[in-house]
Protein backbone atom coordinates (compact mmCIF):
# COMPACT_ATOMS: atom_id res chain seq x y z
CA UNK A 1 0.00 0.00 0.00
CA UNK A 2 2.98 2.25 0.49
CA UNK A 3 3.53 2.40 -3.56
CA UNK A 4 -0.30 2.89 -4.56
CA UNK A 5 0.20 6.77 -4.05
CA UNK A 6 2.53 6.64 -6.95
CA UNK A 7 0.14 4.90 -9.24
CA UNK A 8 -2.74 7.63 -8.10
CA UNK A 9 -2.50 9.71 -11.05
CA UNK A 10 -2.18 6.65 -13.37
CA UNK A 11 -5.37 5.03 -12.51
CA UNK A 12 -7.32 8.46 -12.85
CA UNK A 13 -5.59 8.20 -16.50
CA UNK A 14 -6.61 5.16 -17.01
CA UNK A 15 -10.11 5.61 -15.20
CA UNK A 16 -10.56 8.49 -17.67
CA UNK A 17 -9.92 6.92 -20.68
CA UNK A 18 -11.75 4.11 -20.67
CA UNK A 19 -14.51 6.21 -19.92
CA UNK A 20 -14.33 8.30 -22.67
CA UNK A 21 -13.88 5.21 -24.93
CA UNK A 22 -16.94 4.03 -23.56
CA UNK A 23 -18.68 7.42 -23.99
CA UNK A 24 -17.54 7.31 -27.59
CA UNK A 25 -18.29 3.84 -28.38
CA UNK A 26 -22.04 3.41 -27.25
CA UNK A 27 -23.87 6.52 -28.99
CA UNK A 28 -22.53 5.77 -32.25
CA UNK A 29 -23.91 2.08 -31.41
CA UNK A 30 -20.17 0.74 -33.21
CA UNK A 31 -20.46 -2.71 -31.57
CA UNK A 32 -24.00 -3.57 -33.04
CA UNK A 33 -22.72 -2.35 -36.20
CA UNK A 34 -19.69 -4.70 -36.12
CA UNK A 35 -22.12 -7.43 -34.91
CA UNK A 36 -24.59 -6.87 -37.84
CA UNK A 37 -21.61 -6.83 -40.35
CA UNK A 38 -19.91 -10.11 -39.46
CA UNK A 39 -23.74 -11.61 -39.57
CA UNK A 40 -24.00 -10.27 -43.10
CA UNK A 41 -20.35 -11.79 -43.86
CA UNK A 42 -21.02 -14.82 -42.67
CA UNK A 43 -24.59 -15.29 -44.91
CA UNK A 44 -22.68 -14.56 -47.93
CA UNK A 45 -19.97 -17.13 -47.32
CA UNK A 46 -22.84 -18.84 -46.53
CA UNK A 47 -24.62 -17.90 -49.91
CA UNK A 48 -20.65 -18.61 -51.51
CA UNK A 49 -20.33 -22.22 -50.21
CA UNK A 50 -24.17 -23.01 -51.60
CA UNK A 51 -23.04 -21.59 -54.86
CA UNK A 52 -19.93 -23.59 -54.77
CA UNK A 53 -21.99 -26.91 -53.72
CA UNK A 54 -23.62 -26.60 -57.15
CA UNK A 55 -23.02 -28.67 -60.30
CA UNK A 56 -22.03 -27.04 -63.08
CA UNK A 57 -25.25 -27.77 -64.75
CA UNK A 58 -26.92 -26.09 -61.70
CA UNK A 59 -25.01 -22.96 -61.87
CA UNK A 60 -25.88 -22.38 -65.48
CA UNK A 61 -29.70 -22.88 -64.66
CA UNK A 62 -31.38 -19.44 -64.98
CA UNK A 63 -33.75 -20.12 -61.75
CA UNK A 64 -30.81 -21.35 -59.38
CA UNK A 65 -28.87 -17.90 -60.69
CA UNK A 66 -31.90 -15.87 -60.26
CA UNK A 67 -32.78 -17.23 -56.48
CA UNK A 68 -28.88 -16.88 -55.51
CA UNK A 69 -29.39 -13.11 -56.67
CA UNK A 70 -32.78 -13.10 -55.07
CA UNK A 71 -31.15 -13.96 -51.62
CA UNK A 72 -28.07 -11.54 -51.99
CA UNK A 73 -30.35 -8.59 -52.54
CA UNK A 74 -32.15 -9.04 -49.85
CA UNK A 75 -29.25 -9.61 -47.37
CA UNK A 76 -28.07 -5.96 -49.49
CA UNK A 77 -30.97 -4.44 -48.52
CA UNK A 78 -31.50 -5.29 -45.07
CA UNK A 79 -27.76 -4.17 -44.36
CA UNK A 80 -28.37 -0.28 -45.77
Amino acid sequence: MATLPKYKAWIAVTVTLGDAFSSYVEPRRLNTTLIGYNQTAETLQDLLACWYSLSSAEQKTSDKVTQLVDIATQIRVRTC
